[in-house]
């Protein structure tokens, strides 16, 4: 499927044999800026992700590391350039920095399994064992009797209550519920302690779940295969860690 705006600048494209290809996604000569920015963050990058590799982008606040994730993920369009998509937005998840926790005091069970609806205690395609096992693997059962209960209606809101930290390990935990092929995290883990941190991404690597990360950690760079360094002026780097081991 191809997407061109009126002067033919921007393509966007899902691959039909998405499924056989060996990278993940491809840009060729791909220029953007955030919506409506009046300069261009970065311009012709040409760059390729191996399914089998996670991807760390690196760079100054500012520099365009989230733009990127935003375009890639489809949420924001590029300037020009073309973008080849190995995946499908069904088998992928995107996860901000402030994840979104959905108002109306919902229950435990309808925030984990957000954007699946869950319409009660009854709920037979929901399987309890397994959110309690992943609460207990991110250090979050607490929040089991913080509610009293899975499915109990909390008497607060989660966005408003929840520390930061708190909430990036409920939006992980999404992640391992929903098991995609692919994850894109902003700087979806900036509020953890640097070894709860290496825990998420050990769980992810466990569940065979890919991702790619944007961050400043440093630590975060022996949790990736590869790193986009965006510098200033399209100076651009790239480091496979797989390679520079040896």
């Amino acid at each position: 499927m191809k997407r061109l705006n009126d002067e033919d600048s921007i393509t966007w494209t899902d691959s039909d044999d998405g499924a056989k290809s060996p990278d993940l996604f491809i840009t060729k000569n791909l220029t953007y800026s955030t919506p409506g920015g009046s300069h261009d963050l970065v311009s012709g990058l040409n760059f390729k992700l191996s399914k089998s590799k996670t991807l760390l982008i690196t760079g100054n606040s500012g520099v365009g590391k989230s733009s990127l994730v935003r375009i890639i993920r489809k949420l924001w369009e590029q300037r020009s350039g073309a973008i080849i998509r190995n995946f499908t937005l069904n088998n992928t998840m995107f996860i901000p920095q402030r994840p979104y926790l959905p108002p109306g005091q919902l229950s435990l069970r309808q925030q984990l399994v957000f954007p699946q609806i869950d319409n009660g205690e009854n709920n037979m395609d929901i399987d309890n064992t397994r959110i309690i096992n992943i609460l207990q693997a991110l250090h979050l059962r607490n929040l089991i009797s913080m509610c009293g209960g899975l499915t109990d209606p909390a008497n607060f809101e989660w966005q408003d209550t929840l520390s930061p930290g708190e909430q990036q390990r409920l939006s992980i935990a999404r992640i391992l519920y929903h098991k995609p092929s692919f994850v894109f995290l902003d700087e979806a883990t900036s509020s953890l302690s640097t070894e709860v941190e290496a825990t998420v991404y050990g769980l992810l690597r466990e569940q065979g779940i890919s991702y790619v990360s944007t961050g400043h950690r440093p630590s975060l760079r022996s949790l990736h295969d590869v790193e986009l360094h965006l510098g200033e002026e399209d100076d651009l780097k790239i480091i496979d860690y797989e390679q520079t081991k040896f």
